[in-house]
């Protein structure tokens, strides 16, 4: 993982270094993809994950049932790397599961529901 000022840059080969993150305090996480989407008619490689605002930490602190949970980090995940709900729940297990824990790194205390 490479920091650039306030900017991590993990490539797809990379775990997410919580510790690192925190120690850099960095605002921008740009995750490159283990496999490439397709949004919008074209291919994307990377997902520029952007620090959720107190917006996003009350939408999480509102989801009652684990399927609203899970409904709601669907959401919040898509707001914070540009992508609809429904683009996000395309990704596959592996990118969802750093991007849950880029998630965590912003949100420590948040319960995202299965992410």
């Amino acid at each position: 993982m490479e920091i650039n000022g306030k900017t991590a840059v993990v490539a797809r080969n990379e775990d997410i270094d919580l510790e690192q993150l925190q120690a850099s305090m960095v605002d921008v996480v740009e995750l490159e993809l283990i496999r490439p989407i397709e949004t919008g008619g074209e291919e994307r490689t990377t997902l520029t994950f952007e620090e959720p605002t107190g917006k996003h930490v009350e939408m999480m602190s509102k989801a009652g049932s684990a399927k609203a949970a899970a409904e709601m980090s669907f959401r919040v995940l898509g707001e914070c790397v540009g992508l609809a709900p429904e683009e996000v729940k395309n990704l596959r297990s592996r990118d969802l599961t750093r991007l849950g824990q880029v998630l965590k790194y912003f949100l420590p205390d948040s319960q995202p529901g299965v992410i």
